[in-house]
C-alpha cells in the first residue's frame, strides 16, 4: 500500500475542516468517507505516477469499500464542495484531489503489522495517553518525534495517545506542541 502525506499544511487543515463543517449531521462520515477516497486516489495515482486515477464509479465504489449508493452520495457531497475532482469519460470516471501530493512508501509497516504494533503500545502503556493520562477511549499510537521529522516507527518513538492530545499534537515535536511536556 502506498501511503500519502497527511501533512498539517494549509490544504489539508482548511480542507478537511471544509469537509466536516459542509457535512451538516453527517460531517464526521462525511471526514471519514473522504479520508477513504483520498487513500484510494492516492494508491491509484501512484501505481501510474500520475495526479489522477481512472476506473468506473463502481470499481471507485468497491475499491473504497463502500455500498455504491453510498459512494455516490458521499462522493456527490465532496465534489460540491470542491474536496474532489471528477471527470466522466468513455474510460470511467477520473477522480482527483486538489493538491494531492503522492509520495513512494515512506517504510510504515503493512497495515496488518500496524495493527498489531499499536496493540503492543497501548498494551504496554496500560491503555493509558502518556500526554495526559487519561485511560482508555479513543486510543491513537503516536510517533514522538514524527516520521516527517526523522522519526521512526520503532516502539522506542511510539506512545498511546488519547484522540485529543493526537490530533492537538500533530506532526509537531514535544517542544513545539507543549514546550512544558519534555
Amino acid at each position: 500500500m502506498r501511503w500519502f502525506r497527511h501533512s498539517t499544511s494549509r490544504w489539508n487543515t482548511e480542507l478537511v475542516a471544509h469537509v466536516v463543517k459542509e457535512g451538516g449531521n453527517d460531517g464526521l462520515a462525511m471526514y471519514g468517507a473522504f479520508w477513504l477516497i483520498a487513500e484510494v486516489i492516492a494508491e491509484e495515482c501512484a501505481k501510474f505516477q500520475s495526479p489522477t486515477a481512472t476506473m468506473s464509479e463502481e470499481s471507485w465504489a468497491e475499491a473504497v469499500g463502500l455500498p455504491f449508493n453510498r459512494f455516490q452520495e458521499f462522493l456527490s457531497h465532496l465534489l460540491k464542495i470542491g474536496a474532489v475532482n471528477r471527470t466522466i469519460s468513455d474510460r470511467g470516471a477520473t477522480l482527483s484531489i486538489p493538491g494531492l501530493r503522492v509520495r513512494e512508501d515512506d517504510g510504515r509497516p503493512a497495515p496488518h503489522d500496524w495493527r498489531d504494533i499499536r496493540a503492543s503500545i497501548f498494551e504496554r502503556d496500560s491503555y493509558t495517553c502518556q500526554y495526559c493520562g487519561s485511560h482508555g477511549g479513543d486510543l491513537h499510537c503516536d510517533h514522538v518525534i514524527p516520521l516527517c521529522l526523522g522519526g521512526s516507527n520503532e516502539a522506542s518513538n511510539l506512545v498511546t495517545a488519547c484522540a485529543a492530545c493526537n490530533m492537538s499534537k500533530g506532526s509537531k515535536t514535544l517542544a513545539e506542541w507543549r514546550p512544558s511536556v519534555q
